[in-house]
């Protein structure tokens, strides 16, 4: 993965006429770098991640120690979930470890979108929905939690009426997904 000038959270937010600091309630998938390489800027918000994965972290799991200035910053504040859990109307954080322990995606109710579901790093690509048939995750500290996962998450999105899911990172679906300015709603 590579960012390129312009193309950081700030920059995104300052698109929209926003700061870090309008941000109240931040939500975070797990702490890879690529997903938790930028929490300082927003030390005015309540930073939600699973109590798992910030035990974990806490324990010294070697794969969190590139972004431990990050998320181990005394400025930092976090609100720790328990599962799958909703936190306001219309967003529910569904726990999917696999991918690391303490993973949570997001499922949205958008007001014209419909349901949305981020699976972020529980479910990679398109190619990877079918919990029984898919590759195995090299990226996955536990295989057969990441299946479970798998499972989970798109049973949701069937039962939920789910209209668009979107992967942690999938190169075709990547170029076809709205971009800051714009935006689902």
């Amino acid at each position: 993965m590579e960012m390129r000038e312009g193309e950081y959270i700030v920059d995104h937010l300052a698109a929209l006429g926003l700061t870090p600091d309008d941000i109240d309630i931040l939500v975070v998938s797990h702490f890879d770098i690529d997903h938790a390489g930028n929490l300082l800027p927003f030390t005015n918000a309540k930073i939600i991640v699973q109590q798992l994965q910030y035990e974990v972290a806490k324990d010294g799991h070697l794969r969190f120690a590139a972004t431990q200035d990050q998320w181990d910053n005394p400025l930092i504040r976090f609100r720790l979930a328990y599962g799958d859990v909703r936190i306001a109307d219309g967003i529910e954080l569904i726990e999917s470890s696999g991918h690391v322990p303490g993973h949570q995606s997001l499922l949205l109710q958008l007001p014209n979108t419909g349901a949305v579901l981020l699976t972020c790093d529980a479910i990679l690509n398109s190619s990877m929905t079918d919990a029984n048939n898919r590759i195995p995750d090299v990226s996955a500290d536990n295989d057969a939690e990441a299946r479970n996962s798998t499972y989970k998450l798109m049973e949701l999105s069937k039962t939920r009426g789910v209209k668009l899911v979107i992967f942690g990172h999938d190169s075709e679906q990547w170029p076809l997904l709205k971009k800051s300015p714009e935006f689902y709603n």
